[in-house]
C-alpha cells in the first residue's frame, strides 16, 4: 500500500528529516520518500495506516497536513 501526504511547513532538509524520521517510525512503514521541493511525503507500508495517525505524527512536527491520498 502506497500513501501521498501533501505537507505545508517544511523549508529546509531538516525539516524533511525529521518527517521522514517520524514517518519510518510509524509501525507497518517499509519505506518513506520526502521531497522538499515538491511539499510532499510518500510511504510505502505493509498494513493500512489510518490518515489520523499519519496526520497526528506530523502535525505533532509543527507541520500541516493538507492531503492524504
Amino acid at each position: 500500500m502506497k500513501k501521498i501526504i501533501k505537507i505545508e511547513g517544511m523549508h529546509c532538509s531538516h525539516c524533511s528529516g525529521r518527517v521522514e524520521k517520524t514517518l519510518s517510525l510509524l509501525e507497518g512503514v517499509k519505506k518513506v520518500k520526502v521531497d522538499l521541493k515538491k511539499k510532499y511525503a510518500e510511504i510505502v507500508c505493509d498494513v493500512d495506516i489510518s490518515n489520523e495517525v499519519i496526520s497526528n505524527s506530523i502535525t505533532e512536527l509543527g507541520f500541516e497536513v493538507i492531503e492524504i491520498k
